[in-house]
């Protein structure tokens, strides 16, 4: 798993890729059509905390998945996880999720948070296998007034 800081000089490359697998996965999921453009400003933004790292998992094929995490106060947002649509069903996002629980224990964080979209099953069924769990805490999106559901968990493994 490739570790990209914000001060690193690939980070702007690095961000693209994260951005062309985020926009390949929500148009598969969404039934709309995304490009990496149009979801790179989010991602590097986030990028651009303090803190925030972007994890890249690579194979044979080339890029698979991403996460990037983001420090909020003594929590460690899960702020994206994405796998490319060609990848699905192959247990990336499983590995990418165990990889988040390493890095924020090694980073000295004990709660991990995200926040997912409330009709998004496939997804929370994913985050529920590898031990998130719902906090009945909700928002909706500022832009497209989605609903979003926030999961937690520790950074110790074993729960």
């Amino acid at each position: 798993m490739a570790l990209v800081d914000h001060g690193d000089e690939t980070a702007c490359a690095e961000a693209r890729v994260a951005a062309t697998i985020w926009a390949h996965a929500t148009a598969r999921r969404d039934g709309r059509s995304r490009s990496a453009e149009d979801v790179a400003p989010g991602i590097e933004r986030a990028l651009a905390t303090p803190g925030a790292a972007l994890r890249i998992m690579r194979t044979d094929d080339g890029p698979v998945g991403f996460t990037l995490l983001v420090p909020a106060g003594e929590v460690l947002e899960l702020r994206y996880l994405g796998v490319a649509p060609q990848a699905w069903g192959r247990g990336v996002a499983a590995r990418l999720l165990a990889d988040v629980v390493d890095y924020a224990r090694g980073s000295g964080f004990d709660r991990l948070e995200l926040w997912v979209l409330s009709n998004n099953a496939r997804a929370i069924a994913v985050y529920e296998r590898a031990g998130w769990h719902q906090t009945g805490e909700m928002k909706s999106q500022i832009d497209t007034r989605r609903v979003e559901q926030r999961l937690e968990r520790s950074a110790d493994p074993s729960c």
